[in-house]
């Protein structure tokens, strides 16, 4: 029910490991994936996403990969298996455009587009979701578009849910609005950090 371009700052030669940005001043990494689910908690100030992560470049004839990304508070663990090799990487959520440390960036708030501007309501090709493509082959849906600084959100006029979501250098998501649901069954998913990411674990760290 999940989809998205991620784009961000190259912070290694593959790729595996990096966060959306804001500019387009280093090199960049875009990275296709599909989540086969993903789990958001206001009061914990914690979201996890589970991945399938489509290969490109250098790994384009590779299997592709699966990753979980947990974000709880200020604090982010991104967890690779690399074909068999687990990896768990302690990333920077706050984008590496800290000027005045520490600098600290939390999970998006269900208010965080209070005050954003409506620009209309659109008919859109929405990718990907519910087995559709790109371009012609896009789901053609009617959506709110609504605009807060450089991020774009679309959303179902009739559920209220988000639906597409695109901010330059930084990503694209698509969202399915018959994939809700509105609890999480398992809280045990936002503990952190993860047991692959504790110390002892036998497992690629990186920090």
């Amino acid at each position: 029910g999940y989809s998205d371009t991620l784009i961000g700052w190259k912070t290694d030669p593959f790729c595996f490991g990096f966060f959306p940005q804001n500019d387009s001043t280093k090199p960049m990494c875009y990275r296709s994936e599909d989540a086969f689910i993903k789990y958001y908690d206001i009061e914990r100030e914690a979201q996890r996403a589970d991945y399938t992560i489509h290969n490109g470049g250098l790994f384009a004839a590779f299997p592709n990969i699966t990753s979980s990304i947990l974000h709880v508070q200020d604090q982010m663990w991104i967890q690779n298996d690399l074909w068999g090799v687990k990896q768990c990487i302690c990333s920077n959520p706050s984008g590496n455009h800290c000027t005045n440390p520490p600098c600290k960036a939390y999970v998006q708030h269900w208010d965080t587009f209070a005050s954003a501007q409506h620009l209309g309501r659109e008919r859109i090709g929405v990718e990907w979701i519910q087995d559709h493509g790109v371009g012609h082959s896009a789901k053609i849906m009617e959506l709110d578009h609504f605009i807060l600084w450089a991020h774009h959100v679309w959303t179902d006029p009739i559920s209220k849910r988000l639906v597409r979501a695109w901010k330059p250098f930084n990503g694209l998501q698509l969202y399915d609005p018959e994939a809700w649901e509105d609890r999480v069954e398992d809280p045990s998913v936002f503990d952190s950090p993860p047991e692959m990411c504790k110390k002892g674990h036998r497992s690629v760290r990186i920090h």
